[in-house]
């Protein structure tokens, strides 16, 4: 039976994430702030349409944002009763219902280069140079609804 147990805990911490992803874009939709849902959680949904069973679960939700957008999103997050914590160059909005922050909220500037890069890769200029790149590329855009 443990083990029944066990993968209903999983069946439910991946429903909380997704209620939690839900919530967030949701709120953000509707007071106009322009986001995309990047990481883990866009990984999986481009996969689940490729191969679901190929699919992976997160357990943070990362949102690509302009950091001229941090007090609106701020007000928006804090108003859902999550709690704002800032670490170095990352922002991070913690659920006090799952308070670790490996589950929050975590907020990528968009249009900003990342000098933090892993350490395999700031060795590699020309690999850094293409990482950084393509993290550039990305573009911000609103969730359609429907």
């Amino acid at each position: 039976m443990p083990r029944t147990t066990a993968y209903l805990d999983f069946i439910m911490a991946m429903e909380r994430v997704e209620e939690r992803l839900r919530r967030v874009t949701q709120a953000l939709d509707k007071t106009g702030i322009l986001h995309a849902v990047v990481g883990g959680n866009a990984v999986a949904a481009w996969v689940a349409q490729v191969d679901p069973a190929a699919t992976r679960t997160t357990k943070d939700v990362d949102l690509l944002v302009r950091r001229t957008d941090l007090g609106r999103i701020t007000q928006t997050l804090t108003a859902l009763g999550l709690r704002r914590e800032d670490l170095r160059d990352l922002v991070i909005f913690v659920d006090p219902d799952e308070p670790s922050r490996r589950s929050g909220i975590r907020l990528v500037w968009a249009g900003e280069r990342k000098s933090g890069l892993p350490m395999h890769i700031r060795r590699r200029t020309s690999t850094k140079s293409c990482v950084i790149r393509r993290i550039s590329r990305f573009s911000i855009c609103r969730r359609s609804s429907g």
